[in-house]
């Protein structure tokens, strides 16, 4: 085995060590810990239960359900074999009170799930060198954009999650690294079957995650470069066309079934994405831009003229790749809401620009060496030019390689839990007026009746109202409120009234050092404030 191969190979085993490691992030099993796995899990969960294949959940496509709920079966019957389930009733779905607040029925099927998404992370990897290489003359540009890639703090973060995000970008580095492969072949028959390969994947992006519809472009750009007389090229964009709406037909087909109930729910979640979202909101362009920068600055500064070089250098082989970042670049950052995951394959097509322009850097330095520059200066040169790009990824690993510790949210969650163990406790409790806000604990319906609203704002921005109303306790979490302090000159009277809650209220804090796996912004607190003596008495009553 070669060096370089050898090199290859351990890049994948640590971009997979990564993606495994503490996938119980925060130690909330079997509590909810992330808003959108019940959207990936529930569906998956109901279709090995019932047998029914509809989803009837339609505002992500269903191909990342189906195969979810593939390995959900693979789990299951191995379950079976060591006695772990006894029929499929033991796989029970997740039960959910508010945004983030839920508790998992089958909680070793959740890590299955994110499994899944870390394994398909780990092969985005592999990919993203596929892909550089057909750029690049050598193999160091690969090798960086892998090695890059593979140790990405936001990449991953997201393979932490049973969510769509990082599956779908998975199937959008396969499709243009398919549209490269048929653009730099010599066989004209062999170009045209990568570029029926790259409208299947195009189509299986798009069955992850609707915003990736814009891949069609890039397919079709590829169809009209191939050579051949204009009727050949029409033929073969209408052909992969057809491929590509197959593709997502055949593995998201309820969205054209039950059309009268997808519609709608497509038509929803494009409002959304439209109108705004609670403290995600604002000029996209420019929060996507600050955070690929916060990410790692060379993403931008050696990405982007990375991906210009290689439209200058390889032309029409970098013309899909292009063409995807510009037109779904400037969709998303259209968009009034803006979340991290969304530009997450922006993210990793500019990690191979980084590759790419290592790779042009080697090639001038190269010529250094032909004006008589010493070897040793070209290869100390060229080494400390590829390893700047990793420094601001290298200074998170740390973090990322802690122990596992319980966040401020699951310590809040066993403080409950504990004084819910007797009936006593949810008697006390049930006794209260509580109203708790999203991102905090679960307390079980049946012990306690606890008033669960998106944010305590939605009720007043005033303290004194809580106090007229007669509110015993009021659970805040940080997942929730962070948001508003981030932007305090938007959300002027929601910070007030959390100021005024800290500084006039007596409460409990549950707190923890931010985990880099935690996808809520500053880590999982929990706050709990007691606004009358019976609720101080609850607290002090053990």
């Amino acid at each position: 085995m070669t060096p370089k191969r050898t090199l290859f190979i351990l890049m994948l085993a640590l971009a997979l060590f990564l993606r495994l490691w503490r996938l119980d992030f925060g130690m909330e099993l079997p509590y909810l810990a992330h808003t959108d796995e019940p959207t990936q899990y529930n569906p998956a969960i109901n279709i090995l239960r019932t047998g029914d294949l509809n989803p009837h959940f339609f505002n992500y496509p269903s191909l990342t359900i189906y195969l979810n709920a593939a390995v959900f079966y693979v789990g299951y019957g191995v379950g079976r074999l060591t006695g772990a389930f006894a029929s499929l009733a033991d796989l029970q779905p997740i039960h959910t009170l508010q945004m983030s607040v839920g508790v998992v029925g089958t909680p070793s099927m959740l890590l299955v799930g994110r499994a899944v998404t870390a394994v398909l992370g780990t092969a985005t990897v592999g990919l993203l060198f596929v892909l550089v290489r057909r750029f690049t003359q050598r193999t160091w540009g690969g090798l960086l954009a892998a090695l890059l890639l593979s140790i990405s703090l936001p990449h991953v973060q997201l393979s932490h999650y049973m969510t769509v995000d990082v599956i779908a970008t998975a199937f959008v580095v396969a499709t243009l690294a398919a549209c490269a492969e048929a653009l730099t072949c010599d066989d004209g028959a062999h170009a045209q079957r990568w570029l029926w390969g790259a409208a299947v994947c195009g189509g299986l992006a798009t069955s992850c995650k609707y915003n990736y519809a814009v891949l069609s472009v890039s397919v079709g750009l590829t169809g009209l470069l191939l050579a051949g007389s204009w009727w050949e090229k029409v033929r073969r964009v209408a052909l992969s066309g057809m491929l590509f709406c197959a593709a997502f037909a055949l593995t998201s087909p309820f969205v054209l079934l039950d059309a009268g109930v997808a519609f709608p729910a497509i038509q929803r979640e494009m409002r959304h994405y439209a109108t705004g979202h609670l403290g995600v909101t604002g000029s996209s362009f420019l929060w996507y831009v600050g955070y690929l920068w916060r990410s790692n600055p060379f993403y931008l500064l050696l990405g982007v003229p990375g991906l210009g070089l290689a439209l200058w250098r390889a032309k029409r082989v970098a013309a899909p790749v292009v063409a995807f970042v510009l037109v779904y670049f400037a969709l998303i950052g259209g968009q009034a809401v803006h979340f991290d995951r969304n530009v997450l394959p922006v993210l990793v097509l500019l990690i191979a620009g980084v590759g790419i322009t290592a790779d042009v850097l080697a090639d001038v330095l190269t010529a250094w060496h032909k004006l008589s520059i010493p070897p040793s200066l070209v290869l100390s040169s060229l080494i400390l030019s590829s390893l700047i790009p990793l420094l601001p990824s290298l200074a998170t690993l740390p973090p990322l390689l802690q122990s596992p510790k319980p966040s401020g949210r699951a310590q809040a969650q066993s403080w409950f839990d504990q004084r819910l163990a007797t009936p006593e406790g949810c008697r006390a409790l049930g006794a209260l007026k509580i109203v708790a806000e999203s991102y905090t604990v679960y307390i079980d319906p049946a012990c306690a009746g606890v008033e669960y609203i998106a944010t305590i704002t939605t009720l007043s921005t005033d303290l004194a109202y809580f106090q007229r109303r007669g509110y015993d306790v009021v659970i805040a979490g940080s997942g929730m409120f962070n948001r508003f302090y981030e932007t305090p000159d938007v959300y002027a009277k929601e910070v007030r009234l959390y100021d005024q809650f800290f500084a006039g209220v007596p409460y409990l804090a549950f707190e923890n050092a931010y985990d880099p796996l935690e996808f809520r912004e500053n880590g999982a607190r929990v706050y709990v404030f007691l606004l009358s003596e019976r609720g101080q008495q609850w607290v002090g009553s053990r």
